[in-house]
């Protein structure tokens, strides 16, 4: 599931212009799949609300607490660690997104197979050890955000992703799981800072996810504006939630006749 991200965004660059603080589009749309996904998305010209909203990733996971979804996984990652983590390894800054895309295959093709998508793409085998190893290593949460702090260009990136999981726990109440995921790719090249996907054993893979993106509305305007937003597969979830027996809530229903 990915944010319905250009036509919003296109939406929002429109009326970038009559809004101050914050605007807040709501969306329910197909995807490349022809699957429906229900999108939220919030932009904020002073930057102050899109990063409050950011560090409110959880607002997903929420959503589906309150619909009785249970037994989920809420993964959370940054994009700046992830790219530093990258150029730690030895590899340039044009190098990074193409480490991404193959890195991101990894559920499906394994560290062996990213492993040897690197060589194959003729990246110096010790730089491509060296990354293995750094994305390899079983550390537990706080020993890789340390190792984190050991790469980070700027070390306030780590000390956010920590409150982001600590505000997360809370209102998880232990309903849900909260992870820090060095390996949380999400595929989009548009991402700019913190990233998270929520992933179901009742599905398989993701049924949400997103991040903050600040570069999108100044595509169409000329001007940065940060924004940040998530989409939840809509199908996806109501096909789990019928498997399970749940019964939407009625209230009651009052008739008026005249």
């Amino acid at each position: 599931a990915e944010p319905v991200t250009d036509p919003v965004q296109k939406t929002i660059a429109r009326k970038v212009a009559d809004f101050v603080a914050m605007i807040r589009a709501l969306s329910l749309a197909r995807n490349d799949k022809g699957l429906y996904d229900f999108g939220m998305e919030i932009a904020s010209r002073s930057g102050i609300i899109a990063a409050y909203r950011t560090e409110n990733t959880p607002e997903a996971a929420s959503a589906l607490d309150n619909i009785g979804f249970t037994d989920f996984t809420l993964r959370i990652n940054d994009r700046r660690l992830l790219t530093d983590m990258i150029k730690s390894a030895g590899f340039g800054d044009d190098d990074v997104m193409p480490v991404c895309i193959i890195f991101d295959k990894l559920d499906k093709i394994g560290l062996d197979g990213v492993k040897d998508e690197l060589l194959g793409k003729g990246y110096a085998a010790e730089k491509v050890e060296k990354f293995i190893a750094v994305i390899s290593a079983a550390d537990d949460e706080e020993s890789a955000l340390a190792a984190a702090e050991g790469f980070a260009s700027d070390a306030s990136v780590v000390e956010k992703m920590r409150q982001v999981l600590r505000f997360a726990r809370e209102i998880a109440y232990g309903r849900f799981n909260v992870v820090y995921d060095k390996s949380l790719v999400r595929g989009m090249g548009y991402y700019t800072g913190m990233v998270f996907e929520i992933v179901s054993p009742k599905f398989g893979s993701s049924v949400a996810g997103g991040g903050r993106y600040d570069n999108m509305i100044g595509k169409f305007t000329g001007e940065s504006v940060p924004a940040v937003g998530f989409s939840i597969g809509f199908e996806r979830i109501c096909a789990i939630l019928q498997e399970e027996g749940f019964v939407p809530p009625r209230g009651e229903r009052v008739i008026l006749v005249y």
